[in-house]
């Protein structure tokens, strides 16, 4: 009879503690898979949080200004383009900031943001392109600038 009682609160501790395991694991699925909220539509017109500084939308394309909390580096500003390159994982943007800076093709304004970002000590000389950029438009990121930009062209297109 003891066996019994003493087996049948072990099976309810073990229940209760699985319960309580799945209840963890679904909130992470739905916090992982839920749309970032970047803005509603009013009155016909795309209204978006203050993280974005600013939406173009023309029948080819999207720009994305996003603000970024540094002064003396530029917002960021992610194109369709940029976007699908960054999707498919594109070589070019996969390769790290100090290699990016000594590319021939990019500007004097993007060289100046990636130097001040490596002196500022928000990324390092080895990080990735692509997290430099997420990490200077203020995301945690490449994952999480991803998840935004692509709630962000949503909401333009709507």
């Amino acid at each position: 009879m003891k066996k019994i009682i003493k087996l049948n609160i072990k099976k309810k501790k073990i229940i209760i503690i699985s319960s309580i395991f799945l209840v963890i694991i679904v909130f992470i699925i739905i916090n992982i898979l839920k749309t970032p909220n970047v803005g509603s539509i009013k009155n016909g017109k795309a209204n978006y949080i203050d993280r974005i500084a600013n939406v173009t939308k023309s029948e080819d394309n999207i720009v994305i200004e996003f603000k970024n909390n540094e002064e003396l580096i530029d917002n960021c500003i992610m194109t369709k383009e940029i976007y699908d390159k960054f999707k498919v994982n594109d070589p070019l943007y996969n390769i790290s900031v100090a290699d990016y800076a000594k590319l021939s093709n990019i500007s004097s304004k993007e060289s100046y943001n990636i130097n001040k970002a490596i002196q500022l000590k928000l990324v390092s000389e080895d990080t990735s392109y692509t997290e430099y950029f997420a990490m200077t438009c203020g995301f945690k990121n490449k994952k999480e600038l991803m998840k935004y930009t692509e709630a962000v062209i949503k909401l333009a297109n709507k």
